[in-house]
């Protein structure tokens, strides 16, 4: 697989507008300790040592500015106490004030889904998730330093899945939510294909209206040691011959959801994926909302067994909007991360921001 963007837990960014703070962490003796700071603890009447405590052992602090438990309070007054305490500061959520929330950009970036899959795979190695083929039903080609995977001809007249994978997991909400509310994602499956015909068959067999594959996006259900239970179906297209072309094109599912419980059908024990499984329903503590996955995430290319044609199979992107901003020249994607991490520079007393929080 290779990743454009990929779900990232930790990341603090620094910019060259920010040179003092990005000086102060190279100089740094040794590696400095960050910790979660709830603002409720500076009251030192409730929690008279809380502070004094923190500050023996961690150097730097995450926090919200501008926001305590959904209220807005001074950000200048929330610098200045940390400043007296020589703590540094990684901004998460931020509003300087009421009338003007400022949305932390940064946080909302680093939650992009971007990923590109071959169809021909990757090497594989512990915890790499890629497509699958067989090597019996589809040939591997390379032309123009381009690979993809193409129907044997003699294997045309089958009904078959041709791709299947990668097994992984994907989020079902947003972590960062611009609203501070539950989110959900919307993805889009980008199956780049072509067809030509089958020369061992004659052109008079050709009929526009051909089904000849389907496209799915499913998740699967885990049902125990090597084994997945029920597999859903969450988006899915029967493709017609006339709306391929003899080059690659674009076949989109455009804007599904994962959070979809369909029915669903028994499938049979599968072998065990090779990407790490990892399901859990949690609370996340820096951003609200439950992190939700869906398990044995798979896209699919299905032959209808036309035997007069032959597809070719290159590539699935599976993108949200935020992904596809990312890499959209005109998109304000740059522009709104520039504005987060210029936004509290007036604040930014003796170096004291020294990045920002992602995901």
């Amino acid at each position: 697989m290779r990743t454009l963007i990929v779900k990232i837990f930790f990341v603090l960014f620094l910019f060259t507008n920010l040179s003092p703070g990005q000086d102060w962490v190279k100089d740094y003796d040794g590696i400095p300790v960050h910790t979660w700071l709830w603002w409720g603890f500076t009251d030192s009447l409730i929690y008279p040592d809380a502070i004094n405590n923190m500050k023996s052992i961690v150097d730097i602090v995450t926090t919200d500015i501008g926001i305590l438990e959904g209220e807005v309070i001074n950000p200048e007054d929330q610098v200045s106490f940390l400043k007296s305490k020589g703590l540094k500061l990684i901004p998460v959520r931020t509003r300087t004030t009421e009338a003007s929330p400022l949305y932390n950009w940064i946080q909302h970036y680093t939650d992009a889904k971007y990923s590109v899959w071959e169809a021909e795979g990757t090497p594989p190695s512990v915890s790499e998730a890629m497509l699958e083929y067989d090597s019996d039903v589809m040939d591997k080609i390379t032309e123009n330093d381009v690979a993809y995977i193409k129907l044997k001809s003699n294997r045309s007249g089958i009904v078959d899945t041709l791709i299947w994978g990668p097994y992984y997991n994907q989020d079902v909400y947003y972590y960062a939510s611009q609203n501070d509310s539950i989110t959900e994602v919307r993805y889009t499956a980008d199956f780049r294909l072509k067809l030509d015909y089958n020369n061992n068959y004659p052109t008079q067999m050709d009929n526009p209206n051909d089904e000849v594959c389907i496209i799915q996006v499913t998740y699967s259900d885990h049902a125990g040691l090597y084994q997945l239970g029920q597999t859903h179906t969450v988006a899915s297209d029967t493709l017609q011959r006339w709306e391929f072309q003899n080059y690659f094109k674009q076949f989109l599912l455009e804007d599904y959801r994962l959070d979809v419980n369909t029915e669903g059908s028994s499938i049979p024990i599968q072998p065990p994926p090779q990407c790490t499984f990892n399901s859990y329903l949690g609370i996340d503590t820096l951003m609200p909302g439950p992190r939700n996955e869906k398990n044995y995430v798979q896209f699919k290319v299905i032959w209808l067994g036309k035997p007069q044609y032959l597809i070719s199979i290159d590539k699935v992107t599976v993108s949200d909007i935020r992904g596809r901003e990312l890499i959209d020249p005109t998109s304000d994607a740059e522009t709104n991360i520039l504005l987060q991490a210029n936004s509290l520079n007036n604040y930014n007393v003796d170096d004291l921001i020294v990045g920002w929080l992602g995901i």
